[in-house]
């Protein structure tokens, strides 16, 4: 995902995974708790070497499987966090 920050920092813009422009206001941008960072980065790690097994083998193998359900747990509370505490953020779809 490509990421592009606007001069003045109030706009966020991507490509997302079907190839169309994103455009988020940073209003819309909640604050993780440091301590859930690496629990994300392991599901994310398992999630993407999920998909690469699943093409080539046709299947995930199971300790890949048992690591993605131990972090999710611990990535869904670090997500809840996050949107909780972003009371006075106004969802900002730009475009």
């Amino acid at each position: 995902m490509d990421s592009l920050k606007s001069k003045n920092g109030d706009l966020i813009s991507f490509i997302d995974q079907h190839g169309k422009m994103q455009c988020y206001s940073t209003k819309a941008v909640g604050q993780l708790p440091s301590e859930f960072e690496s629990a994300l980065k392991a599901i994310c790690a398992d999630m993407e070497l999920a998909l690469d097994c699943l093409k080539i083998y046709g299947g995930i193998p199971l300790p890949v499987a048992k690591a993605i359900l131990r972090n999710m747990e611990p990535a869904h509370a670090a997500i809840d966090m996050c949107v909780r505490g972003c009371d006075g953020a106004r969802e900002g779809l730009v475009h």
